[in-house]
């Protein structure tokens, strides 16, 4: 099968990087090696949040803030023109402080945000029980950011394809990528057991697996999986009005209440390899820690858990830019815990670089060649 830009890895990321090349009327082919965001696409609970980790950094801050704003059209767009509803919120974000250390590190933070992104509203520890009244805990306050927005993250990359495909993009399902052919410093196709693909250009956006795609090709692509797990509870009735995230100076928790009549309560970070299950002891600590904010999560009944690899550089920068020493070879991999957030910048950047044209944002900074080695 031939096509302009054969794309490998069909999550959030690079659904997106297929729908913008697809509007420049390019032929797209998306290789995906289980199914279209399956893995930490899916999971993700798609708090579109912009906070100092990792966002202090200028680049990566002005890329996420462009990226959010991007969601409120894309939102109308999808809806109209597929079919997909993203489910997106403007309902705002609750952090809860809960002793004084958090208090003291929230503070930090919020200084921060109200300089460099938007406003925030402190709120008292009575004034956040009388706002957010299923909040039972014994907090020290709390911080509301009202220009936080949320969507339901599976639904999103849904979209991203439904829209690709409706524009051409081909989506391949449990076809995974296990050799690349190669002539001079192009690459001329990849293979898929005895399955074979050409391309004019590639786009490497695999998560966690870019790493051992990349080293097939002698490129050093340092990113490594993380597992984050949650919990998903069944919610009849509605009683947070906004995801509530706990916690400051130490480990975060965090409850996300979605449309559909659930509750995601989450999360870990674990770097356990490529282990993608669920553990007793780390769901159990947080539905412990959960309900110590919300005691009533304690009478929802469990719908579900999951576990996904996010993938993680160094620097906690995503790898966005041409491969160094391939011709026709991007990568776009590396998002961490914000690929839902930068997809839709990740992928108009792609867009732009294959169409020649510079990005409207300097992405200098997120060049592979800071790491790839060929």
């Amino acid at each position: 099968m031939n096509a302009d830009i054969c794309i490998v890895g069909g999550g959030v990321v690079g659904a997106a990087a297929a729908y913008y090349l697809s509007l420049e009327k390019m032929r797209v082919l998306v290789l995906e090696r289980d199914q279209v965001g399956q893995h930490a696409s899916q999971g993700a609970v798609g708090f579109l949040t912009i906070d100092t980790v990792p966002f202090t950094h200028d680049m990566l801050r002005k890329a996420a803030i462009q990226s959010r704003r991007d969601y409120h059209s894309l939102a109308g767009k999808f809806k109209e023109t597929c079919g997909v509803d993203i489910e997106l919120e403007e309902c705002g974000t609750l952090r809860v402080a809960m002793n004084e250390a958090d208090l003291a590190a929230l503070q930090k933070e919020i200084e921060w945000h109200r300089r460099h992104v938007a406003s925030v509203e402190f709120l008292s520890a009575g004034q956040v029980k009388k706002r957010f009244p299923a909040i039972g805990a014994d907090i020290a306050g709390g911080f509301f950011y009202p220009e936080d927005i949320q969507v339901t993250s599976s639904r999103v990359t849904a979209a991203f394809r439904a829209a690709a495909e409706q524009l051409g993009a081909v989506f391949m399902q449990q076809t995974p990528v296990e050799r690349w052919e190669t002539a001079g410093g192009r690459i001329a196709a990849v293979r898929a057991g005895e399955r074979r693909f050409e391309a004019g250009r590639f786009i490497l956006a695999a998560g966690p697996w870019s790493e051992e795609l990349g080293r097939l090709l002698g490129l050093h692509v340092p990113v490594y999986p993380v597992r984050g797990q949650l919990l998903i509870f069944e919610m009849k009735e509605r009683f947070l009005p906004c995801p509530v995230i706990a916690g400051g100076a130490h480990e975060l928790y965090y409850l996300g209440p979605k449309p559909e009549g659930v509750i995601y309560a989450g999360t870990t970070l674990e770097e356990a390899g490529f282990e993608e299950t669920c553990t007793d002891e780390a769901l159990e600590r947080i539905g412990q820690e959960v309900a110590k904010l919300v005691p009533r999560v304690n009478e929802l009944p469990v719908k579900g858990s999951w576990a996904g690899l996010r993938p993680a550089t160094k620097d906690k920068l995503p790898m966005i830019g041409r491969a160094p020493g391939w011709e026709n070879l991007w990568l776009a991999t590396g998002h961490f815990r914000k690929g839902v957030l930068l997809a839709p910048f990740t992928g108009r950047v792609i867009a732009d670089l294959i169409a020649g044209r510079a990005s409207a944002l300097p992405i200098e900074e997120f060049s592979p060649a800071r790491f790839a080695i060929r």
